[in-house]
Formats: structure tokens, sequence, C-alpha cells
């Protein structure tokens, strides 16, 4: 053996050399999220995790983590020609306030649907699905009484809307309808 290997102060120095290298190492794959993001984890043998705050430890090659957004998600869209029973139509304005749900269900559900969506994309969803659900509700109803009685709409679509965003991991926290101008006489 080479008399250098055995000199304590290589054997020190390769020693300071491994551990920095393995200090480093952990600290590049370490991943952290704020309180208000979930990281799911994929792949390994311990198959997706989903953590909400906090960090884990991201083996390289054989795991990939991204995030999701847990804040609230507010939008406003203008929903065009709605006839209730065929009358003349009315213009609507709707407000949404949509989140992603932390319980460990609504989570996976939401990775599952938005995992690699920026949150733009996931507000424009959540509002396609409720313009959906107001043209539905809206469908039922006399076209006096949307007008009159925009409460009794907004209720049953939030009813219908909160179920169908429930099923993607998203909770409705606001919403609300209002004219966008008054009907013609």
């Amino acid at each position: 053996m080479p008399e250098w290997l055995t000199n304590p102060l290589f054997i020190v120095s390769a020693n300071i050399f491994i551990i920095v290298f393995f200090v480093i190492v952990m600290a590049k794959h370490y991943v952290k999220v704020g309180p208000n993001e979930a990281l799911v984890v994929s792949g390994g043998q311990r198959g997706t995790r989903i953590l909400v705050g906090g960090g884990t430890f991201v083996w390289p090659i054989i795991e990939q983590a991204a995030t999701l957004p847990l804040e609230v998600l507010d939008g406003e869209m203008r929903i065009p020609g709605i006839r209730g029973g065929g009358g003349a139509p009315l213009d609507l304005i709707a407000t949404l306030g949509v989140k992603i749900g932390r319980d460990d269900t609504t989570l996976r559900a939401a990775a599952g649907h938005f995992l690699s969506k920026p949150r733009e994309e996931i507000l424009r969803i959540a509002l396609r699905v409720v313009e959906t659900r107001v043209r539905e509700t809206a469908a039922g109803m006399a076209p006096e009484s949307i007008a009159g009685n925009l409460d009794a709409l907004a209720r049953d679509t939030r009813a219908e809307a909160a179920a169908a965003l429930g099923t993607m991991g998203l909770v409705m926290d606001v919403f609300m309808l209002r004219l966008d101008r008054p009907p013609a006489a």
C-alpha cells in the first residue's frame, strides 16, 4: 500500500471531503414547502407522499417532487346569455374563490387533477365548472325569478358546483352572482 494512503493528514482530509460531499448532496435534495403549499413526492418504494408545509428528502433519480398551491385562488368571470326557461338572456358576473382542500383525500384528488398545472389553469378549470353549473341551474328557472332572486340561483349553483369541484379536490370558499346589467324590458 502506498505510504500516502496511511498518512493521517490524508485520512482526515478524505473523511472531511466525504462528509462535506454527503452534506451537500443531502442539502440539495432536501425539498421544503411553506405552510400554504403541499409537496407531492412520487416514485420509489414508499409510493406517493403528500406533505403540507415542512420538508423531506427526495431521493435523486428515484423520486420526483412537485408542489400544489393551498391558498385561495379567486377570480371573476362574465357569464353571458343565461336563459331561464327560454326567456330573454341575462348576463351575469360570477365571483369565485376556491382552494385545494387540506385533508388527505382531497389532496390526492387535487394531485391527480392539478399537479402539473399553474394556478391560473386551476382557477380557469374551476370557473368553467361553475359556469356550467350556473347554466344548468338557470335552465330550470323562469327568467323573472333569475333576475329577481339571484340568491336562490347562487345557492342552488353553489351546492351543485361544490360537489363537482370536490371530486377534483377543490373546496369553494366564496361564490357570488350578480347581474352584469339590468334585464331588457
